[in-house]
Parts: structure tokens; sequence; C-alpha cells
């Protein structure tokens, strides 16, 4: 992997967040992990790992002293968990949870350039995204309490959010598998603060078998329609829908000024239907399952 900071918070010092999403896939089965970093406006640190399964969520609350983070690769390890480019190391000990296995990654794909842009460069941002791998084999076994999950096939995905907060009104999807095994992708739209004013912000990245597209607001995409359960992109001669079905809704933590108090709900293992439409010729309709979808829409 190319050389560069991973992690950004050793000197930060309040209202600051760094979290990390990995997720695998396996059949019907879907497991996320969401290690994170954080400091709320008082300038206390804490660190949590949140556990996404097909039915359930657990949130396991760790010191400070329990985190590390490498700076110049990807490793977090957060109490006796450790998560990294080659794969992960589980070992959970709580009252509702044991947990313990391991999950080795095949070749990370990774993007062209930063999903971000030159929006990276912009000082001050509210939430920075990135994704790091948009598919990798897993190979693995991990038991959940009393069950058996295999991943001698799995599919993962990784991305990350760090900055001060989760945008105030946002849409997320991510689909690792569709199409056969042929679409991955990630789209969202969010509502960016830039001193007084914000604007409506999207970023997505969509690959169907070798064709690969770039939808962004610094490539002049436009958000067309945006719903707890839809999403519409515009950009020149693309237009991308993603429109949720079938919903199993997980509540989760998410940050706000650094303190992870703000309740969000996320669908890790949903129904999700995916239209791609190129120069208005129906590039592809397809059903993803599982797929994810997160929204948090105030009218």
């Amino acid at each position: 992997m190319s050389r560069k900071n991973y992690f950004y918070g050793e000197r930060k010092k309040k209202c600051y967040f760094e979290g990390w999403y990995f997720k695998h896939e396996s059949g019907s089965q879907t497991i996320c992990f969401i290690p994170s970093f954080h400091i709320n406006p008082r300038g206390e640190k804490s660190a949590m790992l949140q556990v996404i399964a097909n039915d359930h969520v657990w949130k396991i609350h760790y010191a400070p002293e329990q985190f590390y983070a490498a700076k110049g690769r990807l490793y977090c390890r957060i109490g006796r968990n450790i998560f990294s480019e080659t794969g992960i190391s589980i070992d959970i000990r709580t009252r509702e949870l044991k947990m313990k296995g391991k999950l080795v990654y095949g070749k990370f794909s990774q993007l062209s350039g930063d999903i971000m842009g030159p929006f990276r460069w912009i000082p001050f941002m509210q939430c920075r995204h990135e994704i790091i791998s948009m598919r990798h084999n897993v190979a693995g076994t991990l038991k959940i309490n009393r069950e058996q999950l295999h991943f001698d096939k799995g599919i993962g995905y990784i991305e990350k959010d760090r900055g001060t907060s989760f945008p105030d009104q946002y849409v997320w999807t991510q689909c690792s598998r569709g199409a056969g095994g042929r679409l991955h992708l990630m789209a969202a739209a969010a509502t960016i603060p830039v001193g007084p004013f914000s604007f409506e912000g999207t970023i997505a990245e969509i690959w169907y078998g070798r064709r690969h597209y770039r939808l962004a607001t610094y490539c002049g995409a436009r958000v067309k329609e945006r719903t707890e359960k839809r999403i519409v992109i515009e950009q020149k001669h693309i237009k991308f829908e993603a429109q949720l079905q079938q919903n199993h809704p997980q509540k989760l933590l998410a940050p706000q000024l650094g303190a992870m108090g703000r309740g969000i709900y996320e669908h890790a293992a949903c129904t999700v239907r995916y239209r791609l439409f190129v120069n208005g010729d129906l590039l592809f309709d397809e059903i993803c399952t599982p797929a994810g979808f997160e929204a948090d829409i105030r009218e």
C-alpha cells in the first residue's frame, strides 16, 4: 500500500473523531466493525468498538489508553482487537458478547484518487471521507457467542471518516457484490457547512465490471433527490439512483463535536435497488442483498 497518513488524531485537543468501517460479507451473513477514537469539547478522550451483525448491534467502550493507531500504515488496536491491512483479530469478552477469531484479507481494490478530490484541501471540513478498499477477499472464522461464522469466500469493504461531526443531514449507501459480483459501489450526499453557509455535496464511486464511474460535486454532480430511502445523483450524461427496499435498521452512535452522543440508524444488511443511466440508456438495474444504507434526514 502507498505511504500516507492513516491516523490524524495524535495531536488533536478537542472536538475530534476518527473511525474506520470494516465490512465483511459471506453468503447471507454480514458483520461490520467500527473502531473509533474521540475527543469531546472538554478535551476528554475515549474509544469505542461497535459491532453490527444481521440482527444486532453491540457497543463496547474502551479507555483511551486501550486505543492505538499507527500513522504510517493501516493498523488500529482497540482492547484485544486488531484491525490492519492484512486482516483483523477479534477478542471481545463482555456480558452480552463473546467474540473471537481471525479474518485474513486479500489484496485491496483501491481508488485511483482520493474520493474527496480537491475538497480534501478545504480547511475545517466537518467530516472527511475516505475509501480504503472497494473490495477484497476475506477468509477465516469468527465465533460470536455460540455461533460460528465462516468467511472462506467472503468479501470485504473498508472506509473511514474523520473530523468533528457527521453531517447534520446525509444519505449513504454501499454494495460489495451486486450483479453476480460485478457491481461494487459507494454513494453519499450530505449538507456540507462552510463557515456561515452550506451546500449539498455528493460523492460516489461505481464499479460495474471493467467500467468505473466517479460522481462528485467537484466533477459537476448534483443531488436531485435525497430522502430516508432514496438518493438520485446526476452528473452530465450520467444518472444514478439508489432505492432502499427491505430494511433492517440497527441503532448506532455517531460523533457530534467529537463525542459519540448522536443516535443514527444503519441498515448494514438490507436490500437496495441500484440503477445507472449513461446517455439516457440503462446500464444496469440491480437488486443488491446485502447492501448498506444509512440516512439521517430532517425535513
